[in-house]
């Protein structure tokens, strides 16, 4: 049971992570919620995340720790039913009709493995990611919700990674744009520039070719930016033509 409360609201307040919400994990990465949903009948709920570390340390694992805020000093019953490329599919059972907001905690817990790991301590609390949050008054409801096996949830993991990857491309795609314009208005004060410079004096061209250099240095940073952009550009529609196929393979089998 854990010692302390997951929430910070007052009763009545909403408290409620939204779909496709992206959250700060502490340290490094970031959380999205991509679906969750509760079953009144069997009083149970099933959340799919994509847990993004930007730096994953292999001795840790990701666990989940839910309360109910009417009830915070119980902890609900947490079962992992999927967990593959970043994507966790959690079961919290025990979930009373009755709810108020359900918080889930993510946390990191270190393995057994761990390099000059000091067995004698006994301080194995796991370190607080993050938390997200189900309202009951916000929170979809599927009276037909239940628990699919391992192959349904890769299947549906393998169309998000797909459109993951696409929006990530249009976001790439946006930067890239953008830079390119404001490079194409750099040049263009370059150009004018040099036309000044024809006509000015001693003084007047010192100061328009030092704004001259500065523009150029500003172009060059730019494209830069933006030939990195086009690599992750290119890793990420490379990312996506992997996901089609298995998904293509999946159909044929």
């Amino acid at each position: 049971m854990l010692s302390r409360t997951l929430f910070g609201a007052p009763p009545g307040d909403i408290q409620h992570t939204e779909i496709g919400e992206s959250i700060p994990m502490q340290g490094n990465g970031e959380v999205v919620i991509e679906d969750w949903a509760y079953n009144p009948n069997d009083q149970h709920m099933i959340a799919t995340l994509h847990v993004d570390r930007s730096s994953v340390d292999r001795n840790t694992e990701i666990t989940f720790a839910a309360q109910d805020r009417s009830n915070a000093r119980e902890e609900l019953p947490v079962t992992i039913l999927y967990e593959d490329r970043d994507y966790v599919v959690v079961h919290i059972d025990a979930v009373q009709p009755s709810f108020d907001v359900i918080g889930m905690d993510i946390q990191e817990q270190e393995t057994d493995d761990v390099v000059g790991h000091d067995e004698s301590s006994n301080d194995s609390t796991p370190a607080e990611l993050a938390r997200v949050y189900a309202d009951h008054r916000m929170v979809e409801v599927d009276e037909s919700l239940t628990a699919e096996d391992e192959n349904t949830y890769d299947q549906r993991v393998l169309n998000l990674e797909y459109d993951r990857l696409g929006d990530d491309q249009q976001a790439h795609q946006q930067v890239i744009e953008n830079m390119n314009e404001r490079i194409e208005e750099l040049e263009q004060e370059l150009v004018d520039i040099e036309a000044d410079i024809l006509y000015s004096t001693d003084d007047e061209e010192v100061e328009l070719e030092s704004e001259h250099s500065q523009i150029e240095s500003e172009i060059d940073g730019l494209e830069t930016d933006m030939a990195q952009e086009q690599e992750a550009l290119e890793v990420s529609q490379d990312e996506q033509d992997m996901i089609e196929e298995q998904m293509e393979m999946a159909i044929d089998e």
